[in-house]
């Protein structure tokens, strides 16, 4: 029955195909040259247009009357000739099945793969044309047999033909190849692998963003769909590498090309190219470390660069800064000073400052360096097992210092001491080793210790196995191999960015992507995966937030910014609950005052939008919060596009400014007194805003308003919603982007502008 009282049913069904799989061809093996002939002509070169089966031409016509299958085709042709080609080629296909037993020479199904492609990428629905096809193959033969194929077809397939080798198979979805018999192919798998695409166009579309341009940006996401599995290590602030592939005497006589990989067989093959870039990031007080670095260094050559990150053990683990004069001005008379190494561990700052100064010098300076210290601490761990630090006291550093001096002072005038006392100077100060290595590995959130190959991040317990490393890169070669062999990866491609291009994240941090890092061992043998945590704030107070804009390219054009086209926005909301937090804003800021990003996809124009909430209740942080609550809520009417454009951009060079000045005063003063901050504020508006706008930004920071009732709302929601495990910590900073909340443990590992965009991407 019809109508509203109608109950729709689900149900199924079943098809038996019985087919033969029989192709009924006849060899001549007379008349060769007419064979050739008449192939020819079967596959004209110049047919690259229509696609369909012998599409009729204005000459062709019927010589009288014909029926077929009831349907008068003289009567359809005349009646309507617009569609005249698709009723021509309606009659040709029943008049093929009508014959399907018909006996075909064997020139004439020389190229029926290739005329079968050509009819599933002409077809409007080339899935369901596949699915026809392959169903009942022999039954569509000769109808295939007389489609034309094009010439950029054919090239396309002699060229493939050329790099696979006969009766090979390849399947590959999305970018992942996979072996046509591996289990992967069944029903379930194939719906696991394409799962997170169709989740990823819906999340897309509930944004506004209209399908089409979501499939082109999930078109962007190569490999398998899953969460990115490299880490993005290029950084300007990464050190030369200790060892390079292409520097090497010993890999003089390598070859120099991508194809020599294909001739590797049972082994890693000798290229002289850095196809592996291993980054070793350590605190090199530790001997299991130093030995690991010269473990690396004795398993060169490879055709890879070595880099060695070292860093004292209060680099990527502290938020805290030091006053940067260049940035910050002048510091304030009654900001104590800072001292830079008394909290580092001494042994680790002159190794690593020994180290810094032996590579500016050369390669096999810094390598002696690093072999004759490994053989020092594995002679401590010798005679001490329970040494497991470099020895911190006066006696340690004159080892290091005596290893050191016969490396550095070859053909070197200047006293030995004066010369050691400049080198651990010079390693800590703006621009050193020490400060470029901290600095890099707080960019991409690299802990301590790991390793990286080609943007893979190891951890101890992951890498520290039995020829681990080379396994590693033995499965990278794997990679390479299938690139080179598949077409993906020609001579001179950049293979760093190939790697990058399979998904890649800017920076690492577990609360973000908890999986992404090689464990090892038992904890890396659990397969339960950590779940990411959702968030949804309350829609009516979270509209009524203040919100910072990014400042994207196509904002300096004010007329594209308004073109049609798809925006996607990210919105951030950080949540801040003690001063010791306040480095986040320099962190947010410094990504909305430059995005590092590729254009959208298609015509998709990408933004970020930030707002910041104060949660003064966890502690004395009225001032504080009163002084960021007023500059998102300064207002400032103006008209033109630019000058909106240059009010944003203060207000976010504010912000950046003081999270920095009231994290290096908080590394002196850990209570700093609310006055102390209010002078802070006053002297980031005095720095960053303009001359005629200081009087507006001045009176915003007087105003002493509380937090408004919709932040009251928002700041409960998000004390309420807490992590997925439960352990969170009443002062741990809260971030959510588009509903991925994020806790930040106050006193883990800091966030830098680089973690924020990784939500986004």
């Amino acid at each position: 029955a019809e109508g509203l009282g109608a109950d729709l049913l689900t149900g199924y069904g079943f098809e038996l195909a019985i087919k033969s799989s029989e192709y009924k061809t006849h060899a001549e093996e007379k008349k060769d040259d007419e064979k050739d002939d008449k192939a020819e002509d079967a596959s004209p070169a110049d047919a690259e247009g229509d696609l369909d089966i012998s599409a009729p031409t204005d000459h062709q016509e019927l010589d009288g009357p014909l029926e077929i299958d009831g349907l008068l085709f003289h009567v359809l042709l005349k009646r309507y000739p617009s569609v005249r080609h698709r009723v021509w080629a309606f009659k040709e296909q029943l008049e093929v099945e009508r014959d399907t037993d018909q006996i075909l020479k064997a020139w004439e199904i020389k190229d029926i793969g290739l005329q079968a492609t050509a009819k599933i990428k002409s077809s409007p629905a080339p899935l369901l044309a596949l699915m026809r096809l392959s169903q009942n193959l022999p039954a569509h033969v000769v109808g295939l047999s007389r489609t034309s194929v094009p010439e950029t077809l054919r090239k396309a397939g002699k060229a493939l033909r050329e790099r696979m080798r006969d009766g090979a198979e390849v399947f590959s979805i999305n970018g992942r190849v996979v072996r046509p018999d591996h289990s992967e192919l069944s029903l379930f798998p194939l719906m696991n692998t394409l799962h997170p695409f169709f989740v990823g166009v819906e999340r897309l579309a509930r944004l506004g963003v209209s399908e089409s341009v979501a499939c082109e940006i999930l078109k962007e996401v190569k490999g398998s769909g899953s969460s990115a599995g490299r880490l993005d290590w290029r950084s300007k602030k990464l050190p030369q590498p200790l060892y390079a592939v292409e520097k090497d005497r010993e890999t003089q006589r390598w070859p120099e090309n991508l194809q020599s990989l294909l001739f590797g067989f049972g082994g890693l093959s000798p290229v002289r190219l850095p196809l592996y870039q291993i980054v070793f990031a350590f605190d090199p007080a530790e001997v299991e470390n130093l030995l690991m670095a010269a473990s690396l260094l004795q398993q060169m050559p490879l055709p890879a660069n070595l880099y060695l990150v070292m860093l004292p053990p209060s680099g990527p683990g502290s938020a805290s800064v030091a006053w940067e004069v260049e940035v910050l001005g002048e510091k304030p008379a009654w900001l104590a000073e800072t001292e830079s190494s008394s909290s580092s561990d001494e042994a680790s700052v002159a190794i690593a400052a020994a180290y810094g100064q032996l590579l500016e010098k050369g390669r096999k300076r810094a390598q002696q360096f690093v072999l004759k210290l490994a053989e020092a601490a594995q002679k401590r761990k010798t005679s001490d097992p329970s040494g497991q630090r470099w020895p911190n006291t006066k006696e340690g550093i004159q080892e290091i210092k005596q290893i050191w001096a016969p490396i550095a002072l070859k053909a070197e005038t200047e006293a030995e001491d004066t010369m050691w006392s400049a080198v651990l100077r010079n390693a800590s100060a703006s621009g050193g080793s020490i400060t470029a290595a901290k600095s890099y590995a707080d960019s991409i959130g690299v802990p301590l210790p790991s390793v990286l190959v080609n943007g893979k991040l190891m951890l101890k317990n992951a890498y520290e196995g039995q020829h681990a490393i080379l396994q590693t890169v033995a499965e990278e070669q794997q990679r390479l191999q299938q690139a080179v062999y598949m077409g993906l990866l020609a001579e001179g491609d950049d293979v760093s960015s190939y790697f990058l291009s399979k998904g890649v994240l800017s920076a690492y941090h577990p609360a973000i992507a908890p999986d992404m890092a090689e464990r090892g061992g038992e904890e890396g043998m659990q397969s339960q995966k950590t779940e990411a945590v959702y968030h949804l704030l309350p829609a009516a107070a979270f509209l009524e937030l203040k919100f910072l804009d990014s400042l994207e390219v196509t904002d300096d054009d004010p007329e594209s910014s308004s073109t049609g086209g798809t925006s996607v926005s990210f919105y951030h909301v950080l949540v801040l609950r003690s001063l010791s937090q306040a480095y986040l804003l320099q962190a947010f800021a410094s990504h909305l005052l430059a995005p590092a990003r590729d254009s959208g996809p298609g015509d998709a124009t990408l933004s970020s939008h930030w707002s910041v909430l104060v949660d003064s209740t966890a502690g004395d942080l009225e001032t504080f919060g009163s002084c960021i609550r007023g500059v998102l809520r300064l207002e400032v009417e103006a008209a033109e596009f630019e000058s909106k454009r240059s009010v944003n951009r203060q207000k976010l060079s504010v912000l950046k400014f003081l999270g920095m000045a009231v994290s290096a005063a908080t590394a002196s003063d850990p209570s700093l007194p609310a006055a102390r901050v209010k002078e802070l504020c006053r002297l980031a508006i005095e720095k960053k805003v303009e001359l005629e706008l200081r009087p507006r930004f001045q009176a915003a920071l007087e105003d002493t308003t509380d937090a408004s009732e919709e932040e009251a709302v928002l700041l409960s929601d998000v004390a309420t919603g807490g992590s997925s495990d439960g352990d969170m910590s009443p002062q741990s900073a809260v971030w959510v982007c588009n509903g991925r909340r994020v806790d930040l443990e106050d006193g883990g590992q800091p966030i830098s502008a680089r973690h924020v965009a990784c939500p986004e991407m």
